[in-house]
């Protein structure tokens, strides 16, 4: 991901202008989704620089690129006013599978995981990044290094005591450079690919959108709608860029990689993601639930589609990795 160059894209990649103004603060994210041109989206659009990383993406500041985006004075703090911390850990985000790394563990980074509540309301908000990404080589059967790139950060557990309500989400990009941001922000399980142009990073290849339909859409099981070829490849049919909506998981698209296929790096990690929901005081715990957070690497440049899996705070006793 290319940061910190201010780069005006041609209006037509997003229906307007990269470089925006727009008010900061965490948005909701409806399980209805989004009205768009043709039809309903699961996703909303935070940051529009940077052709989802693949050209220069411009950091939120106060004043511009601010969608979705806030500014707390420390990733320790809570994004919004009355949230006292009352969980964190830390722990190292491996990939371990038969097809790459022959079942043994490969560090691609430190995963952090915070939850923030507040007593009055009984509200929660819950934080994710992944920092020092290795750049180590997660493909030990293949020649080269091939270094893990989380293109969409992905969180569950909010249907139980959020499923017929919209949570709030955001995030926090803590330095000026080298980490990524949230492109856009999905109530859906289901990371969709984007590519951009070969011939100009600035453009979308031919049929990636930047606000995937729910119509044609797969299962919403489904951890990655995205083809694998590159860089010959072709165009992607509609219910291939698209997601079902999913009451129970919010994405976050980012592009985060310590030796990035597009020349640039982000050894920093990603930003600070937050979902905002409702915690209620009966089934409230800090007890991690597995396989609730997911990284996913969807092919942007050359690699693989993959996912990584790790446990995380939820809402409630009540809430499940498993529903879709």
């Amino acid at each position: 991901m290319k940061q910190l160059a201010i780069k005006v894209a041609i209006a037509g990649a997003f229906g307007f202008v990269s470089a925006q103004a727009m008010a900061t603060g965490l948005v909701s994210i409806p399980t209805t989704g989004f009205s768009v041109t043709g039809g309903t989206s699961a996703y909303r659009l935070c940051n529009t620089t940077g052709n989802f990383g693949s050209g220069e993406t411009d950091v939120p500041t106060s004043t511009l690129n601010n969608t979705c985006a806030v500014f707390p004075a420390s990733t320790a703090t809570s994004p919004v006013s009355g949230y006292s911390l009352v969980a964190s850990r830390t722990t190292a985000l491996n990939l371990n599978d038969a097809a790459h790394t022959n079942n043994t563990n490969i560090r691609v980074g430190t995963m952090r995981n915070y939850m923030w509540r507040n007593t009055t309301t009984n509200m929660c908000i819950f934080g994710v990044r992944v920092t020092t990404l290795t750049g180590n080589d997660y493909d030990l059967n293949t020649a080269g290094l091939q270094s893990f790139e989380i293109n969409d950060v992905t969180y569950g557990g909010f249907a139980a005591y959020n499923g017929s309500s919209a949570v709030n989400a955001g995030y926090f990009t803590s330095s000026a450079s080298g980490e990524s941001v949230a492109y856009r922000i999905g109530r859906t399980h289901t990371a969709v690919q984007h590519r951009a142009d070969p011939a100009d990073e600035d453009v979308p290849a031919s049929g990636y959108v930047a606000q995937p339909l729910t119509a044609s859409a797969p299962a919403a099981s489904t951890s990655i709608n995205g083809l694998t070829a590159w860089p010959t490849f072709g165009t992607p049919t509609a219910a291939q860029q698209a997601a079902a909506l999913s009451a129970n998981w919010v994405t976050f698209t980012s592009d985060a990689n310590a030796i990035d296929d597009d020349g640039t790096s982000t050894t920093d990690g990603t930003a600070l993601y937050y979902v905002e929901a409702s915690c209620p005081s009966a089934t409230y715990t800090t007890t991690p639930l597995a396989d609730v957070i997911k990284f996913r690497q969807t092919g942007q440049e050359t690699g693989d589609l993959i996912e990584i899996k790790a446990s995380g705070y939820v809402p409630g006793t009540g809430s499940s990795a498993t529903t879709y």
